[in-house]
């Protein structure tokens, strides 16, 4: 089924347009038709976010059932933007079966907002994801209040962001390994994808 913000002629004529082009890359044609999990690394200029868009189209025109529909999480603004320009030329907008934003974005969005109802104080008619000042003063908040210390609250807050950044360390091997609820093998990860985006 289609969504009605996407235009199934011009949308379709589109999505073989764009998988005719990957077909020429067997890991990049491998990652778009992959119907379960499957992690892609590559480096710059490889196709990434080509394939991740064409992906994404596939996955809505021949997988997804309305109403349901499919979610690109990205880890800030300017990606989430670029990825929506990206659809776009796909002949697919964001709207109710397709969110692009960042993990903020879709919490607010799709879990926080929708069931803020359930709480019975609510939620503010205004309530939306932070700014980065506001970020700021609120950890400068929180640690006056829970440790009330005498460093300065974002030199401890960057160290325990580069801990946690640290210690996840994707450069394990674990992490190149087959995701074991996935049937997109590494193979399908490689960094070897040659057309460009």
């Amino acid at each position: 089924m289609q969504s009605a913000s996407w235009p199934a002629v011009s949308s379709s004529r589109l999505l073989l347009q764009a998988l005719e082009e990957l077909a020429a890359n067997p890991e990049q044609s491998a990652a778009v038709r992959e119907t379960g999990h499957c992690v892609v690394l590559a480096g710059p200029g490889s196709g990434k976010t080509k394939t991740l868009t064409t992906a994404m189209a596939r996955a809505l025109a021949e997988d997804v059932v309305e109403p349901r529909g499919v979610a690109c999480i990205t880890y800030n603004n300017e990606c989430a933007i670029e990825l929506e320009m990206r659809l776009a030329r796909l002949g697919m907008e964001a709207g109710d079966r397709v969110f692009v934003g960042t993990v903020h974005g879709f919490a607010l969005s799709q879990v926080i907002a929708p069931y803020a109802r359930c709480v019975p104080i609510g939620l503010p008619a205004d309530f939306r994801v932070a700014k980065r000042a506001e970020m700021r003063a609120s950890v400068e908040a929180a640690y006056a209040v829970a440790i009330a210390g005498t460093d300065d609250p974002h030199r401890r807050w960057s160290f325990a962001s580069e801990k946690r950044r640290r210690d996840v360390d994707r450069t394990r091997p674990e992490w190149r390994g087959r995701n074991p609820g996935s049937r997109c093998s590494s193979k399908h990860t490689s960094s070897s994808f040659g057309s460009k985006a």
